[in-house]
């Protein structure tokens, strides 16, 4: 490969790595504890309400998860990273905790794509929980941009907000369902 090649290569790369980031790329997470069941906690940061279409034409809401565990799984709907790790938020956090009546996941679209886009995002990342289309906007007001996790816990707060890519973060959102399940 000659120099022209290789400098084109190299830029075409740093472009696909840099479509793929979020400016806001902090490596600290913001967890909130959950309140203790009796007062509410006055210091929680109340989840903000949203309510989108999915990509197979249902409708998904926050009140659609009152009284339960949710996670949120924020996502490009192209997003390299995104697909890397939709298996890994399957498996670990889907399928580990299919069997609790009281938690649910589901996965919001912030780079806004059509059905089509974000079906072949569930295909390829081979996600089986609900994917809302649209999601920018609430990507905003959760303060999360794509390859983020959010956990809202039974009180409708957020417990847990990833500042990390998804992966990084697994681990202490997997801790942090349990410990709110339990």
């Amino acid at each position: 490969m000659n120099t022209y090649g290789f400098s084109f290569f190299a830029a075409l790369l740093l472009t696909i790595m840099m479509s793929c980031s979020d400016s806001t790329d902090d490596p600290t997470t913001t967890p909130n504890p959950p309140s203790d069941g009796g007062e509410p906690d006055p210091t929680a940061e109340v989840a903000p309400d949203f309510s989108l279409s999915t990509y197979n034409g249902g409708t998904v809401k926050l009140s659609d998860f009152k009284d339960e565990v949710l996670v949120i799984f924020f996502f490009g709907n192209t997003c390299p990273p995104c697909i890397a790790v939709a298996p890994d938020v399957e498996e670990k956090l889907n399928k580990a905790f299919e069997g609790e009546s009281k938690y649910n996941i589901i996965g919001i679209d912030v780079w806004d794509g059509n059905a089509a886009s974000v079906e072949g995002f569930r295909d390829k990342g081979g996600v089986s929980f609900p994917l809302a289309l649209n999601g920018s906007g609430v990507g905003s007001q959760y303060g999360a941009g794509r390859d983020r996790l959010v956990v809202v816990d039974q009180s409708g707060n957020i417990a847990f907000k990833g500042a990390q890519i998804a992966a990084n973060d697994m681990d202490a959102v997997v801790s942090q369902v349990t410990a709110l399940l339990n």
